[in-house]
């Protein structure tokens, strides 16, 4: 009878022991897994990113020089505007309808040496290129 029991509890050891092996294999196997699947997740994410960036790169280029076009022609109309009514270039509030005409922010009115000769801004007459971090933006 002692046998038997030896036998029993052996057997319920060896189970035990071989199903703890069987759980620590698997969750090693599981770790391994889901390391590997995150790693592919993560580049697929990473290049799906670069390629985000990629096209707005490009798309902010095309903007960009859209805006450009548009800024020269509105200022070209800004200008032959000017150039047929003189007495405008100095009045604030002829300036100010123009610019909401146009819809645009500002205008500012430079004479040779790039200074600010009449604007909308009042504030902004006197500056030049060469008077501050903004001014040189332009």
């Amino acid at each position: 009878m002692k046998k038997r029991e030896f036998n029993t509890r052996t057997a319920y050891i060896t189970a035990a022991i071989t199903i703890s092996l069987m759980l620590l294999l698997q969750m090693i196997l599981l770790d391994v897994n889901h390391t590997r699947e995150a790693k592919v997740t993560t580049r697929a994410y990473l290049e799906q990113i670069v390629a985000i960036i990629e096209q707005n790169e490009h798309q902010e280029k095309a903007m960009l020089a859209s805006l450009k076009e548009d800024y020269t022609a509105l200022s070209k109309a800004v200008a032959y505007y000017l150039d047929h009514d003189h007495s405008a270039i100095y009045d604030k509030e002829e300036l100010k309808k123009i610019s909401s005409l146009m819809s645009i922010d500002e205008i500012h009115i430079f004479d040779e040496s790039g200074t600010i000769i009449s604007s909308t801004i009042p504030a902004y007459v006197g500056y030049s290129f060469d008077s501050g971090e903004q001014m040189a933006y332009f």
